[in-house]
């Protein structure tokens, strides 16, 4: 019997984490957020792991982890707070690195909902004080994924074996933002 351990890359609060344990409690779990308050809170709160818990921001944040050292990592929400598609390939290469069976990337934004998804981001936000629009200025744009950069851009690497793209709105109906985001599936080769 091996333990499975899973990592969170952009942990936050810990709340995927903690639904992990309550029905796997032999879980070895780690993750690194940008939030020093909330990595202090996590090690807190899960004692047993708390070495595997760090600070830092995607995608040097997970430099210190070793090779291959969690089974699975997910990453959920995250990506769109990235500068650019580089910036967001070096942090799912850090996850693929750590990783020895798979990685999860949940909530990506699709690049076919950006304009309605703006639209609505910049009505959300509202202007400053010079009447110039906050999303965009101040609050920076989400960063979008055509769906076929996930497939362009990992299935010809070494380590993985497939990518698979599920789109939310099938499997979470009621999820209000589900139409313009999806998830990827990458497995790796044993």
């Amino acid at each position: 019997y091996q333990r499975r351990v899973h990592g969170e890359a952009g942990c936050g609060n810990g709340a995927f984490l903690e639904q992990l344990l309550t029905g796997r409690p032999d879980l070895v779990i780690g993750g690194v957020d940008m939030s020093n308050e909330l990595v202090k809170s996590l090690k807190s709160h899960f004692p047993k792991n708390a070495d595997r818990f760090s600070c830092g921001m995607l995608p040097s944040g997970m430099a210190h982890a070793v090779t291959d050292s969690y089974d699975l990592v997910v990453c959920n929400s995250v990506l769109q707070y990235l500068a650019d598609h580089d910036e967001a390939k070096q942090a799912v290469d850090e996850m693929l690195r750590v990783a020895r069976r798979g990685v999860v990337v949940a909530d990506v934004l699709d690049e076919a909902f950006q304009a309605e998804v703006d639209a609505a981001m910049t009505a959300h936000w509202g202007t400053d004080a010079d009447g110039k629009n906050v999303y965009g200025t101040t609050v920076r744009k989400y960063l979008f994924f055509p769906k076929d950069w996930w497939k362009r851009t990992y299935e010809s690497h070494a380590k993985v074996a497939t990518v698979s793209i599920h789109n939310v709105i099938d499997k979470v109906p009621e999820y209000k933002r589900g139409k313009s985001r999806f998830v990827v599936s990458i497995t790796l080769k044993n």
